[in-house]
């Protein structure tokens, strides 16, 4: 994205007319400007009301409305950061880079259906009962996606609808407790645990037992038992899904674990999120890039809302002439993003981490395949767990933890 200097106050907002005007006109702000607090700003370009009021980009430049992943000049130049402890940084760190879920993308949150205009838990919600537009006879709750005359299956009602209290962010062992960390276990609100991405520059048409590794490893960092995985296939050829699974299987014999698959509907993926443990995506050799972008915003919110649950994401990246990237996919929430993917062919890759996480069981040298990519410019955090010769990046694992107050 494109950065620029964002300059607070009438200065900004008048910087082609002679002198300092009021940007409110009568009781309200002229065109193009909103009211925020007491000041009129362009939340266009303001950093500190990117989008709407109060949603701030901390060290890092607004553009169009949207946080970017630059920093704002004078950050980067050392200088005033313009307010910085008045306007914190985003919610997550990772290796002192801000994360922030709340970008202002679309698309609904994890466990959330779209139903017209509205984000909809259908599992709760009297209107949409199960479904879109399903709405429950007057005296009845909607309890697990059904209409009943009461909670059933151990549900407890909570106003108009029924919840597990057990697991439930906004009803965590009793009615109306909301967990700010957004994870609720055995009805108590728990620190938010560290979500991770794992981005692998692997085609699975073709596979060695060093690679299959890799991945099965990748999944299983998930504490499920058995792992949850929700599989985008989309655009992806059946031989390198084929190849993906069975690389997930041969981990799960190697060290007892087990996994379950779901596969996901494009269309209500963030409502299956909420029973993830792993997003899994294919790589999507068939797809634009203008269709990958798409959906990353689509998705944007419940996967910036996944990771910061603790969720794994773990995306396969292969050549493609139709698209830049896979993880085009994930970069309109900031959770991974590079510069370029490259082809680097048969070679022999440098494990850089051997024996731990993601790497374990791997040799700390072993051979590529045919249509081995590597990533250039990352724009996000990440360690680099395999590197190719030149020492460039073809397996990334990002950490992300929650930042507590």
């Amino acid at each position: 994205m494109k950065r620029g200097v964002i300059l607070a106050g009438c200065a900004f907002a008048f910087g082609a007319l002679a002198g300092c005007q009021s940007a409110i006109v009568g009781a309200s702000c002229q065109e193009g400007f909103s009211l925020c607090t007491d000041e009129c700003v362009n939340t266009r370009r303001d950093f500190r009301n990117c989008g709407r009021c109060g949603n701030t980009c901390g060290d890092f430049v607004c553009d169009n409305g949207r946080c970017s992943d630059e920093l704002r000049p004078a950050v980067k130049d050392g200088g005033d950061r313009d307010a910085e402890a008045e306007f914190p940084d985003a919610s997550i760190t990772d290796a002192g880079a801000p994360f922030d879920p709340d970008t202002g993308l679309g698309g609904c949150l994890v466990g959330q259906r779209q139903c017209g205009d509205d984000c909809v838990d259908t599992q709760h919600d009297r209107t949409h009962c199960g479904s879109c537009g399903k709405s429950c006879p007057d005296g009845q709750i909607c309890s697990g996606g059904q209409c009943a005359a009461a909670c059933t299956d151990g549900l407890v009602q909570c106003g108009n609808s029924c919840h597990e209290l057990m697991d439930d962010v906004d009803h965590c062992g009793v009615c109306a407790v909301s967990c700010a960390s957004g994870i609720c276990e055995d009805g108590a609100c728990q620190d938010a645990v560290a979500g991770q991405v794992v981005v692998i520059g692997h085609d699975f048409n073709n596979a060695n037992d060093a690679m299959r590794r890799i991945a099965g490893n990748a999944v299983f960092l998930a504490r499920g038992a058995p792992v949850r995985v929700l599989s985008y296939r989309g655009r992806a050829t059946a031989a390198s899904v084929s190849g993906v699974e069975a690389a997930i299987n041969v981990a799960k014999r190697e060290i007892g674990r087990d996994w379950e698959q779901t596969i996901a509907d494009e269309n209500n993926l963030p409502l299956q999120l909420g029973a993830a443990d792993v997003l899994l995506i294919h790589p999507q050799t068939g797809a634009t890039d203008i269709a990958l972008v798409r959906l990353g915003q689509l998705w944007g919110a419940a996967l910036a809302q996944f990771i910061s649950r603790g969720g794994i994401i773990v995306a396969f990246e292969s050549p493609s002439e139709m698209n830049d990237g896979t993880f085009r996919l994930l970069e309109p929430a900031r959770i991974f993003g590079a510069t370029k993917r490259i082809e680097i062919g048969v070679q022999t890759l440098k494990v850089k981490t051997p024996g731990l996480g993601v790497a374990l069981r791997v040799p700390d040298r072993y051979l590529s395949a045919s249509h081995s990519v590597r990533f250039e410019g990352l724009t996000t955090g990440g360690t680099a767990i395999v590197v190719d010769a030149g020492g460039r990046a073809v397996v990334i694992q990002r950490v992300i933890v929650p930042q507590t107050p």
